[in-house]
């Protein structure tokens, strides 16, 4: 690769010199982040051409290993990236779940006499723990039992439905009208999803594998769509209910 200028082959000896800065880069990256076992055998092949560098390696082996850590570095973008969209997720339906517990208390502390069906719920505490907790705290505990035992059977938009429609019904024709904008499918499905990747390895479940797209046992795969999807209609859930809080009326 040489003319008489030398153009060409400085050009080469440049652009091999970036690719192993490149390589090395990457490996120390990728040892770094590497916390899963998945990746241990990637990180392997790595460390092997790397040792071939130590060598000598040919501009092929330089080439090859250029592909190598561009198909990794990939790789574990498209991980990281999921993982996080999979986080995203969780903390959505979370925080979804903590404001409909904070509707319930703060109903509760301002106008208690409007916080219906109550009487059916127990709630085992130490003694210990009651005399410490303030009254805040206890209605939390309380939105936290009722919300637990709404049944989830029919799909989480109908818990939130059923939890608004039995214990703050003069809320409940507000809340009606708002929720015509929430896809109650795709809320349903984000719940579901949820689930399987904290209750069941982030694999798919029955419950789950019932609807389109999902095979049972298969790995849960949270794509930009999706997560999209879900966070839309938990948008618009928390905004249906944020729309009967005191504070807004």
């Amino acid at each position: 690769m040489k003319d008489k200028d030398g153009l060409l082959s400085w050009m080469a000896v440049d652009e091999l010199h970036s690719l192993r800065l490149a390589h090395v880069t990457a490996k120390t990256a990728i040892q770094l982040i590497a916390t899963e076992v998945d990746l241990r055998p990637r990180i392997q092949a790595l460390l092997q051409t790397n040792s071939g560098f130590a060598k000598g390696a040919t501009d092929s082996a330089y080439s090859d290993s250029a592909d190598i850590t561009v198909r990794t570095a990939q790789e574990i973008i498209d991980n990281d990236f999921m993982n996080l969209r999979t986080s995203m997720l969780i903390g959505q339906c979370a925080a979804l779940e903590h404001l409909i517990k904070c509707l319930i208390v703060e109903w509760a502390e301002i106008a208690p006499q409007k916080i219906e069906g109550l009487d059916s719920f127990r709630i085992s505490l130490q003694a210990s723990d009651f005399l410490e907790a303030d009254l805040r705290d206890r209605l939390f505990l309380v939105a936290d039992k009722l919300y637990q035992d709404t049944p989830s059977n029919k799909g989480h938009s109908e818990k939130f439905r059923s939890i608004v429609r039995n214990h703050i019904p003069h809320q409940f024709e507000l809340f009606q009208r708002e929720i015509e904008a929430v896809d109650k499918d795709d809320l349903d499905e984000a719940f579901l999803v949820r689930n399987c990747v904290i209750h069941n390895g982030a694999k798919i479940n029955r419950q789950l594998a019932r609807l389109d797209g999902f095979e049972l046992g298969g790995s849960i795969v949270i794509s930009s769509r999706l997560l999209g999807k879900y966070s839309k209609a938990i948008e618009k859930m928390g905004g249906a209910l944020f729309s009967c809080s005191a504070c807004v009326l």
